[in-house]
C-alpha cells in the first residue's frame, strides 16, 4: 500500500515537471456565447446555500458560456496521442489530428471562476507507448483571468 502511494506521488510530481508544449506548435480559439442555464428545481432547499447562490441557480437570464477550440499545428518528439484532463478527470484520449480543431467545453464562465467546473484543462502529448512528453495547461482563476501554460492570456 505504501509503495503504491509513493508511486502515485512520484507520477503526480512527474506530470507537474513536464515541459509545456511550445506556443508555435498549437493555437487556441476562444468562443464566448450567451446561454440560459438548464432549469433547476425550485422546490429543492439547500440550507448551506446563500440567497444569491439560490437566485443564480434558478435564474433564467443569459450567462456567458465558454468553448475553446484547440488546433495542434506540429507534433514533435514522437507525439502520436493526446490525453485531455478537465479539473483532474479524464475527458478524452485520442490520436493527434494535425491541423484539425477539437473542442474543449469549459461551460459557464461563473462556474469556472468559482472553481465549480471547467476551471482547468490539461492536454498531455503522448508517445505510442503512452509516455507523457509535454503538455498544455489552460486555467481560469477566480478573477476570470485565463492562463495558457502559466502565461496570462486574457480575462472573462
Amino acid at each position: 500500500m505504501v509503495l503504491l502511494l509513493v508511486c502515485f506521488l512520484l507520477e503526480i510530481g512527474h506530470q507537474e515537471n513536464l515541459p509545456y508544449k511550445p506556443d508555435a506548435e498549437f493555437a487556441i480559439r476562444v468562443e464566448l456565447k450567451f446561454m440560459q442555464r438548464p432549469p433547476a428545481s425550485t422546490s429543492t432547499v439547500n440550507v448551506s446555500e446563500s440567497l444569491s447562490d439560490y437566485k443564480r441557480r434558478i435564474s433564467n437570464e443569459q450567462l456567458p458560456y465558454l468553448n475553446l477550440f484547440i488546433t495542434v499545428k506540429e507534433a514533435n518528439q514522437g507525439e502520436t496521442r493526446i490525453r485531455i484532463m478537465r479539473d483532474g478527470k479524464l475527458m478524452a484520449n485520442r490520436k493527434i489530428d494535425l491541423g484539425k480543431e477539437f473542442k474543449l467545453e469549459v461551460g459557464f464562465v461563473d462556474d469556472a471562476k468559482d472553481q465549480v467546473s471547467g476551471y482547468e484543462h490539461v492536454i498531455y502529448f503522448l508517445t505510442p507507448d503512452k509516455k507523457d512528453i509535454n503538455r498544455i495547461v489552460i486555467r481560469i482563476d477566480s478573477n476570470g483571468d485565463y492562463y495558457i501554460n502559466d502565461v496570462k492570456s486574457g480575462r472573462f
